[in-house]
């Protein structure tokens, strides 16, 4: 079994299979686990439905047991002329993304007893000829398209920015 990324998915995958006696061959093109550029991404509730609490489902249910950075309760929404606050007790929770021991692919790979294979761009058409199975878990879409396994409905454009400033720990803040 061969898995073809080491990011979250990657990992998370190969840690199942470990715990089903599998020893799969982990490939990751970069020379190490974690996006080169740290950040924090959110896991909303509300976009997880009918799951209220996605840590908790993947400890319970996946054996995946991670730490976030911190508990989201306020997002906050800036508009040319608004500005919108939702505030609850848990909206989800913040967690670390890059090659920080807190991020999430590294508390992963903690865990892991296989050894990744770093700087190593595997094709999943090669590799099929040498695994009984692969996984491919990339982070985009381009071996999805290269297979003809992807269709794109919409296109999507996302624009990111570093605001300095003091901000609460606990909050998310969208311009």
């Amino acid at each position: 079994m061969a898995i073809i990324g080491a990011g979250p998915s990657g990992l998370a995958c190969a840690l199942e299979l470990e715990r089903l006696g599998i020893k799969p061959v982990i490939f990751e093109r970069y020379h190490r686990i974690g996006l080169p550029v740290e950040r924090i991404d959110m896991l909303l509730h509300l976009a997880w439905r009918p799951v209220k609490d996605q840590l908790a489902y993947l400890a319970r249910h996946c054996h995946l047991s991670l730490m976030p950075a911190a508990p989201l309760h306020a997002i906050i929404m800036y508009g040319p002329n608004r500005r919108s606050v939702i505030r609850k007790r848990l909206l989800g929770y913040l967690i670390h993304r890059g090659r920080s021991p807190l991020s999430i692919e590294n508390q992963l790979a903690a865990r892991l007893s296989t050894p990744v294979n770093f700087q190593v761009l595997a094709d999943p058409l090669e590799m099929a000829g040498q695994f009984d199975y692969v996984v491919v878990a990339e982070g985009d879409s381009k071996t999805a398209r290269r297979l003809g396994l992807w269709q794109e409905l919409s296109p999507l454009i996302i624009r990111g920015a570093t605001i300095l400033g003091q901000f609460e720990p606990r909050t998310f803040h969208l311009y």
